[in-house]
């Protein structure tokens, strides 16, 4: 009996990885790539944060910090002059501006175990009662920009001129 030790340059899911590389390394010209890099990265993070709000349970931390990390860097490709003022991005925009809330919850939760009233029960209580629900207005605002980049996408698709 004999065993193929090199099934891996064989593999089709090999050969289709490669000629991706191959596109998304070598296109036409620099521009071009730039542009079609950034528009693969804002899809990338738009399925980024469709697994996290809707797949992950509610208040997993490390995606949470993963989503608002690729967040900042969306916001960042989407503050260039050359990037459309179309819904998508501008829904884009509000999506990631959304995980601001995360960084205020964190913020309030780091105030409410390290402050000078940490040893105040009460005082603490209430900040994570106020923590949890700046959690649930993410979760919510979440949702709902994910909603209108759908309804804008079924819109589009029926109607490409918008």
């Amino acid at each position: 009996m004999t065993f193929n030790l090199n099934f891996l340059s064989s593999h089709r899911s090999n050969t289709v990885l490669n000629v991706f590389a191959e596109t998304r390394l070598w296109s036409c010209s620099a521009e071009e790539g730039v542009f079609s890099a950034r528009r693969g990265w804002l899809r990338r993070f738009l399925l980024l944060k469709m697994i996290t709000v809707l797949l992950f349970p509610h208040g997993t931390e490390l995606p949470l910090l993963v989503g608002c990390l690729s967040s900042l860097q969306a916001l960042l490709l989407l503050r260039s002059p050359r990037i459309s003022t179309k819904p998508f991005t501008v829904f884009l925009g509000q999506l990631a501006l959304a995980d601001g809330l995360l960084l205020l919850r964190w913020m309030l939760w780091l105030f409410a175990t390290l402050g000078p009233e940490a040893e105040a029960g009460l005082v603490k209580e209430g900040k994570c009662a106020l923590c949890q629900q700046i959690l649930d207005a993410h979760q919510l605002s979440c949702l709902l920009v994910l909603g209108l980049l759908g309804l804008e996408a079924s819109l589009a698709s029926a109607d490409p001129q918008l």
